[in-house]
């Protein structure tokens, strides 16, 4: 998986170069992971990895890092193309790439506790069951001290790289949805708060600690019991389809405010056009994704 965030860039002055903000963000934790540790050995899960460009990017950034990278991707000719490049790099000391769905998630990697657990610029492809696979397998996998997990995607998509069924989140959006996670698990909500980055089209991301996942009694109750985590799953999913068909309300009546804005009362310039046709054109592509999304799942 992977998309226009994969360009989504700020200038970093210091280095004089250009740097994409998820890089840039995942450094600064795994940066903070060897602080904290003093260990070299990574284990890493990046659920969704793509061709596997970010362990690329942190493999070069760290180079005595030793990084034993799992991996997680839908889609098998990507896949290979990750573990074509994880070979390739002389401090990935193990690679193991599945194919499939993120349901996959529940009977895999069983055995192991991942140092950092990451899934990024994909969180507006997934549908319903997929975002619920995706958080609650990765809290169940992260290791519960020092284990660090990073979620990082697009506050709305690019007018000219359209996804067809794909729903992003805006911040207020993200917020919304973590502040009600932090209420279903009784986690702090200051410790589920998204970080908000405006640069480009904007996106968000959330890293959070296993300690403090785990200072929560009801979670890793829910972790630890294969019957209470089902359960945990179903009442998530209806909790995703809420909030999914919120924002499908929320984009229609945006686009009826938007057609009454632009209202010809008088002739429109060629920029305002433009505008009324991006903003049309991506409402109904939203609002589309969202009916779609509920009445698949």
């Amino acid at each position: 998986m992977g998309g226009r965030l994969d360009t989504l860039s700020v200038y970093n002055f210091e280095q004089n170069s250009r740097s994409l903000v998820q890089d840039s963000s995942l450094k600064t934790i795994i940066q903070t992971w060897i602080a904290e540790t003093g260990q070299n050995t990574l284990n890493w899960l990046d659920i969704c990895c793509g061709d596997g460009r970010i362990l690329i990017e942190i493999a070069q950034g760290f180079p005595d890092l030793q990084i034993n990278f799992h991996g997680l991707e839908l889609e098998r000719n990507i896949a290979k193309r990750a573990e074509i490049n994880a070979a390739s790099l002389k401090n990935v000391t193990h690679n193991q790439i599945k194919i499939g769905e993120l349901s996959l998630l529940q009977n895999s990697f069983t055995d192991l506790k991942f140092d950092l657990i990451t899934n990024i610029n994909s969180i507006h492809e997934l549908g319903i069951p997929e975002i619920s696979y995706l958080i609650l397998e990765s809290f169940k996998k992260l290791e519960k001290k020092n284990g660090y997990l990073f979620l990082f995607d697009l506050c709305s998509l690019p007018y000219d790289e359209p996804e067809p069924g794909a729903v992003p989140w805006d911040y207020p959006e993200a917020c919304s949805f973590f502040n009600k996670l932090s209420e279903i698990f009784d986690i702090p909500k200051e410790n589920l708060k998204p970080n908000h980055h405006r640069s480009t089209i904007g996106a968000w991301h959330l890293s959070i600690k296993g300690m403090v996942l785990y200072r929560s009694s009801k979670l890793a109750t829910t972790l630890e019991n294969i019957e209470n985590s089902e359960k945990h799953h179903k009442t998530f999913i209806k909790f995703i389809k809420d909030f999914i068909e919120e924002k499908k309300t929320e984009t229609d009546r945006s686009i009826k405010l938007t057609i009454r804005r632009f209202y010809p009362t008088k002739p429109l310039s060629e920029s305002e056009m433009k505008e009324i046709q991006n903003l049309l054109d991506n409402g109904f592509r939203i609002f589309w994704s969202c009916h779609e999304q509920l009445r698949i799942n």
